[in-house]
């Protein structure tokens, strides 16, 4: 699979994806953009409004666990489901390792299929979840509390 992204050049906390070059790169200028881009073997393209646009190398959808099993870890459903244009033209976006386009006919499918297997978790405060990224998807869904949300994330390898 490959993905391609447009980063915008600043911060955008309305947009789920509105993380811009500088934060997902952790970098402050262009130079060390593109030092960091060639080092992930990404493609990119600078746009006239100062976005990033990126393509990823070829990422495999489904990875084998230490265990032998296999994982289906990919952005498949957040970029359709989530990032802006996506499902539009999923083509633009997502393409298999050939170069062929993923048919929004299996986008739609998976999709249906990720919905069937989801569930809520059912917080209470103070509650802590543990997610292994590896084994399964995860999500979130629009905050409708009456307080302040508040989430720690801690990232493990």
């Amino acid at each position: 699979m490959t993905y391609t992204t447009r980063m915008p050049l600043e911060n955008n906390p309305e947009s789920g994806q509105g993380r811009s070059w500088k934060s997902t790169l952790g970098v402050g200028d262009p130079v060390a953009a593109e030092l960091r881009l060639s080092e992930l073997g990404y493609r990119w393209q600078w746009r006239e409004d100062q976005c990033l646009e990126t393509t990823t190398p070829v990422l495999p959808a489904v990875i084998k666990l230490d265990s032998g099993e296999k994982s289906f870890f990919n952005q498949l459903i957040a970029a359709y489901l989530g990032w802006p244009g996506v499902k539009a033209d999923p083509g633009a976006t997502l393409r298999l390792g050939n170069g062929e386009a993923v048919s929004a006919t299996f986008l739609q499918q998976v999709a249906e299929l990720t919905a069937e297997f989801s569930f809520d978790v059912a917080w209470q405060s103070g509650d802590v979840a543990l997610v292994d990224n590896h084994r399964v998807m995860h999500g979130r869904k629009p905050y409708q509390g009456g307080t302040q949300r508040i989430v720690l994330v801690t990232l493990s390898a």
